[in-house]
């Protein structure tokens, strides 16, 4: 009980996340956007009017989910508006977009965090993997804005992402490097999460050795270049405890999908009500948030609870916390038609087989460590 009663004063989430579009310029190979069925949505400005009494309440707003927010063409004017409120606002951009103007508006409403998703630090293999993108276009917006940033005396706190696979593993100390050379404060690596069978061996569970050297070698250049390195724990390095880890994000969390439907979290493929048509009181006390937050961290939690990586501790030892071949993924069609039967809710999935694995989609795994 201790843990759930902690919450149950809590009128308000801490973390309003609108996820400003889930259209996106590009098409990065590992991402679900490339192989699911995706419904496109741009958010309508009014489910921001919606959400101005949370607003004065919040602690954080994030302008980003499944799309690139740059590409909503009142992208500007919802900058504007949560920026009138107290909470820091957080903007996730592949930086493709990023002008002058926007530059300026970014400084001009004290953005309090900017990070660009990268995954390589070179022409080549950046544009292999980000799809429709351009390498020197992207470092050229980021410098510009630097300067922009150093002219008015306010910067962001800005950090550099990458999805980290095989393909650019090894070139992570690199991405290091050209992080410090942009003036980051921050460059962070994450596990892939893989959709789609063809990536499985992108996954560096099956490159453990590779990995947790380039892990040690970008944290001590971290350390050189005076640049926070955030990386995933090393493997094998020990399993977190048994069970799952405490989730706090029904009582914290409100995430608003492109459409306006409102989700369980940004994880979450389920939804627990439509700001097109109910208020945030509503939504935020209702049944399926009230039912999510009793049974979330109980000893049968929903299905998506129970295979989610983060709340798994992100066990990195465990392959089952890579893998989301089959799980219905926000925003498409296939998450809108899932049905799942009581039983399958809370069906606990801990581990994967990986005979079963290379049995149901005829991978080829030997050797890939």
């Amino acid at each position: 009980m201790g843990r759930e009663m902690e919450h149950t004063g809590l009128d308000y989430p801490k973390l309003i996340v609108f996820e400003v579009t889930n259209r996106c310029n590009l098409r990065c190979r590992m991402c679900a956007q490339s192989v699911r069925d995706f419904k496109y949505a741009d958010m309508p400005f009014e489910i921001f009017e919606k959400m101005r009494p949370a607003l004065e309440h919040a602690r954080d707003v994030s302008l980003f989910g499944w799309g690139e927010p740059l590409l909503h063409r009142r992208f500007l004017d919802m900058l504007d508006l949560v920026s009138q409120y107290p909470p820091d606002v957080f903007v996730l951009t592949n930086g493709m977009l990023l002008d002058e103007q926007i530059g300026e508006r970014f400084i001009a409403n004290r953005l309090r965090y900017l990070n660009f998703s990268m995954d390589a630090p070179e022409p080549e293999l950046y544009n292999y993997i980000r799809r429709g993108g351009d390498f020197h276009r992207v470092v050229g917006n980021i410098k510009r804005f630097r300067a922009q940033c150093e002219a008015a005396g306010y910067c962001p706190y800005m950090r550099t992402v990458a999805v980290l696979m095989r393909s650019n593993i090894k070139l992570f100390p690199d991405f290091v490097r050209l992080s410090a050379d942009l003036g980051m404060d921050e460059v962070k690596g994450v596990h892939l999460i893989v959709y789609d069978p063809s990536f499985v061996k992108e996954s560096l569970y099956f490159h453990q050795e590779l990995t947790n050297r380039i892990i040690d070698e970008s944290l001590e250049l971290g350390e050189k270049l005076g640049i926070k390195v955030n990386l995933p724990d090393k493997f094998g390095t020990g399993h977190p405890p048994s069970g799952h880890k405490y989730c706090h994000r029904p009582w914290e969390e409100f995430y608003i999908q492109a459409d306006g439907r409102v989700r369980a979290c940004v994880f979450s493929h389920e939804i627990m009500g439509d700001l097109r048509t109910q208020s945030f009181e509503e939504i935020w006390h209702g049944e399926p948030f009230q039912e999510r937050r009793r049974t979330v961290n109980s000893a049968n939690p929903p299905a998506e609870c129970a295979r989610c990586c983060h709340y798994r501790h992100m066990d990195v030892d465990n392959l089952a916390a890579y893998l989301r071949l089959d799980d219905p993924v926000p925003n498409t069609r296939q998450a809108d038609a899932w049905k799942e039967s009581e039983e399958a809710k809370r069906k606990t999935v801990v581990t994967v087989d990986l005979t079963d694995l290379k049995k149901q989609y005829g991978l080829e795994l030997e050797g890939v460590h």
